[in-house]
Parts: structure tokens; sequence; C-alpha cells
């Protein structure tokens, strides 16, 4: 096995916009839930029960935080790639699962080409100077694109297997 065509790269994604506004009325629902479930209490004159209030609210924390603790992952091997949705660290869900030579096109985004019916965005910022976009076509023959950040390695793996793909100067 050739350990130069491999690899696996996490990005974070950044806390703005919509996911923003997200994580804040989480932050606010778990205070409400805390305000709730204590007057619950003190109106059901159950005193002694006041005490759990900071143990289940870190239970409901500890339940829900991933949901607004989100990466992403991809990784290549043997001329394959596969994209993953990582929820609070833990919890992976496969989005795509390809071959790298099925893409259609693999290059720099441009942020005038939003024409593919499905688009999964799994880069930091649609700004970011290493953000590609990598073209096909899915089961029912429909344009599909999948946006994510893309590092020397990765596109050189990728230029290995796909002709198409156009490579530019990134971070990493």
């Amino acid at each position: 096995m050739n350990e130069n065509l491999e690899f696996d790269y996490t990005v974070t994604k950044k806390v703005e916009g919509r996911y923003l506004l997200d994580r804040l009325l989480m932050i606010f629902g778990y205070i409400v839930f805390g305000m709730i479930f204590f007057f619950g209490l003190y109106l059901a004159h159950l005193y002694q029960f006041i005490a759990f209030i900071i143990l289940v609210e870190w239970i409901v924390v500890f339940f829900t935080w991933r949901y607004v603790s989100i990466e992403y992952r991809y990784e290549t091997l043997s001329g394959g790639i596969k994209f993953y949705t990582v929820y609070g660290g833990k919890k992976k869900k496969l989005l795509l699962d390809m071959r790298i030579k099925d893409f259609a096109e693999i290059k720099p985004y441009e942020a005038e080409e939003d024409f593919a019916e499905q688009i999964w965005c799994l880069s930091t910022l649609k700004d970011a100077s290493d953000h590609y976009v990598a073209t096909y076509k899915n089961a029912e023959g429909k344009p599909c694109a999948i946006h994510f950040e893309a590092t020397q390695k990765t596109l050189k793996i990728l230029k290995f297997y796909n002709s198409e793909t156009k490579i530019t100067e990134t971070r990493y």
C-alpha cells in the first residue's frame, strides 16, 4: 500500500451566520429549560430536588451540544474519497463515498458557480483561499457539487486519480 496516496483532513465549522444563531438559541434553550425546571419544582414544593437541576442540565447539554459542534472530515484511500460530518467529535455521518475518477471536475470555487441541485458545503468559509468544489452526477443523473477545503497533499492525490483536477496554491 502506498502511504503517499492516503490522506485524511478535518475542518471545524466556523461559528458565524446561521450556525452562530443555532448555537445561541441552544444556549438560550438551556437557560430557559433550567428556569422552567426550577420553577416547576418550586411550585410543586419539591425543594429537595432543586439540587438536581445542575445534573439534569448537564445531561441535556451532554446529549444535545454535539449537534451545534460540527466538524467535516474527508479521507482519501485507494482512489476513493469519503466525506463525513462529525457531530461533537464522536458521531460520524457518511455524506458521500465516491471514486475520485468519477468526479466531472475538481477546481477552485468561484462564487457565481452554484448550478447544482444538491450542494454540500464542507468548508469553514465560502471565501476561503483553499476552497474547492468537486462536481459529479448522482444516481438520477442530476448535477451535484461538494465544497471542501483542500490541502496540497490532497490536491496531488486528486490530480493523480482525476486529470480534470485544477491545482492552485493552498494554505496547507
